[in-house]
C-alpha cells in the first residue's frame, strides 16, 4: 500500500476507536505520520481504499455508516458546550497565574454526547500549579459548574484533567505518542496570556512528526490573548507556604486517586494512565487487523 493512503487508513481507524467518521480534509489534517503535498487529490487516495465507505461526505471503515448520524448528532452537543467553555474560560483567565486555557477531550474533538463534562487543559504561572488549580477549583464551585468526585450527572461540568507548570511545558517522553499528538491538534484554546499556547506548542513540536499535516488547522484557531499578568498576586501564589499548604490540603483530599493520576510538582493529570494505554493498544490490534504494523 502506497504511504499516503495507509496514512489515511490509519487516521481513520484510529478515529474509528472514537466512533467518528472523517470529512475529506479531516482525512488530510489527521494522516497519520506522512506529509501530504499541497494540491494531491485527497479523494482520489481515499476512492482506491477498499477498507474504506463514505457517506453524506464522511469517510468510516465498512460496515460503519452508522457513525454518520452519531457523527451529526455529536456535532450538535458539542456547539453548546464550546459555547459554555469558551464561557467558562473567562472567568478562568481573570486568574492572574493562568496562562492558557484550552478545552480538550471529547468537546474539543468535536464528538461530545449530551451528557458529557466539558475537559479543559491549564497551564500556570512557573511554580503556581498547586495554589492556582486551588483557585481554579473554587472559581467553578462558585460558579456552580465544577464537576464533583464521583458525579453521576456531570453534563456542562467542568473538568480540568491537566494542569501544566508553564516553568517547562514539555509534555513528558511517556505521554509522547499518537494518542497525545491527537489532543493536542484537537484542543480548542480559549485563553492564553504571554504567548503561552505558542510556547506550548513549539516545546511539544513531537505532535507534528505523528500528524504532520495538522499545521494548519492549530495555527488557525482563534482565542482571547492578554499580555501581561497581576504580578504581585503572582508573587504571592508563589510564596513557599502557600504553595506547601495547598499542595498538603489537595493531596490529602486526593487520597488513593493519586495512584490514578500523573502528580508531580511540574504536571497534573487526572485521568487515568491505562486510558491512554488501551487506546493504542486497540489502535494496534486494528492496524495489525489491516496488515499495518507501524503506529
Amino acid at each position: 500500500m502506497a504511504s499516503i493512503k495507509r496514512a489515511i487508513l490509519k487516521a481513520i481507524i484510529y478515529a474509528d476507536i472514537f466512533d467518528f467518521p472523517l470529512t475529506e480534509d479531516e482525512c488530510r489534517i489527521f494522516a497519520v505520520a506522512e506529509k501530504i503535498p499541497p494540491g494531491r487529490l485527497v479523494s482520489r487516495e481515499i476512492s482506491s481504499l477498499h477498507e474504506i465507505e463514505h457517506l453524506d461526505g464522511f469517510y468510516f471503515l465498512k460496515g460503519r455508516k452508522a457513525l454518520v448520524p452519531l457523527r451529526k448528532k455529536r456535532e450538535a452537543s458539542t456547539m453548546q458546550k464550546v459555547a459554555i467553555g469558551r464561557a467558562l474560560g473567562g472567568y478562568l483567565g481573570l486568574i492572574p497565574s493562568i496562562l492558557f486555557i484550552g478545552i480538550s477531550g471529547g468537546v474539543g474533538a468535536g464528538n461530545a454526547e449530551e451528557d458529557d463534562d466539558i475537559d479543559f487543559f491549564i497551564i500556570t504561572e512557573a511554580n503556581t500549579l498547586w495554589t492556582t488549580r486551588m483557585l481554579t477549583l473554587l472559581v467553578l464551585h462558585l460558579l456552580g459548574r465544577r464537576r464533583a468526585r464521583n458525579a453521576r450527572f456531570v453534563r456542562d461540568l467542568a473538568c480540568v484533567n491537566m494542569f501544566m507548570d508553564g516553568g517547562n511545558l514539555s509534555l513528558p517522553p511517556v505521554m509522547r505518542s499518537v494518542y497525545s499528538a491527537f489532543e493536542v491538534v484537537n484542543m480548542l484554546p480559549v485563553f492564553s496570556r504571554g504567548k503561552a499556547y505558542e510556547t506550548f506548542l513549539k516545546k511539544n513540536e513531537w505532535v507534528f512528526s505523528y500528524l504532520p499535516n495538522a499545521k494548519g488547522k492549530v495555527d488557525g484557531y482563534s482565542y482571547k490573548e492578554s499580555k501581561g499578568s497581576g504580578t504581585g498576586v503572582v508573587k504571592l501564589l508563589t510564596l513557599t507556604p502557600m504553595v506547601q499548604l495547598s499542595k498538603f490540603l489537595q493531596q490529602w483530599y486526593m487520597g488513593k486517586r493519586r495512584e490514578e493520576s500523573f502528580v508531580s510538582d511540574r504536571m497534573l493529570g487526572f485521568y487515568p494512565q491505562t486510558f491512554h494505554e488501551a487506546v493504542l493498544h486497540r489502535y494496534k490490534e486494528r492496524l495489525s487487523h489491516f496488515g499495518i504494523d507501524e503506529i
